[in-house]
């Protein structure tokens, strides 16, 4: 969108030079959030929060989980168009704010947070959550049901973890 912005103004050249950058820093975001996500599974399996499996070495400073990461990863790219993923990545941050939210009530006592503010950023990021499922449910997108998967799946692992007590 915004090399066709620059088009005009900069002709064609300028629209190639907008795509190049566009594409430079779009494989800058997956590569810093890839290596995120990496260091949070090796915080989680240091503390015994992951499956041995997702922590066990494969080879060098790679994981079972780091593997299991880009495979999945992968398999959504293959299986969604590029708005469905962005609606799938959205979802994941709306229910991480979320969750922020409510560790945050929590913890409110030893954060020294206001509840009654805590209440209503809760009440509102719920709002915008369910507003947000209702509009991929009225377009038909198959994003939802990559979202439900995804956190049904979570707490399947989740409840199998807490019962073999390995969380």
């Amino acid at each position: 969108a915004v090399a066709q912005a620059a088009s005009p103004l900069l002709g064609h050249v300028g629209y190639v030079i907008v795509v190049i950058g566009a594409l430079l820093a779009t494989a800058s975001a997956i590569n810093a959030n890839l290596f995120a996500v990496f260091n949070i599974m090796d915080n989680m399996g240091s503390e015994r929060e992951l499956p041995k499996l997702m922590n066990k070495s494969l080879w060098r400073q790679s994981t079972w989980g780091n593997i299991i990461v880009v495979v999945l990863i992968m398999l959504m790219t293959a299986a969604l168009n590029l708005g469905s993923l962005a609606s799938v990545a959205s979802a994941t941050f709306l229910i991480c704010y979320l969750a922020v939210f409510v560790v945050a009530i929590r913890l409110r006592h030893d954060i020294h947070a206001s509840l009654p503010i805590l209440i209503v950023g809760t009440l509102v990021m719920l709002l915008v959550i369910v507003g947000f499922i209702y509009s991929l449910w009225s377009q038909g997108s198959r994003a939802l049901i990559w979202i439900i998967g995804a956190i049904l799946l979570s707490l399947i692992v989740a409840m199998v973890m807490k019962r073999n007590k390995t969380v």
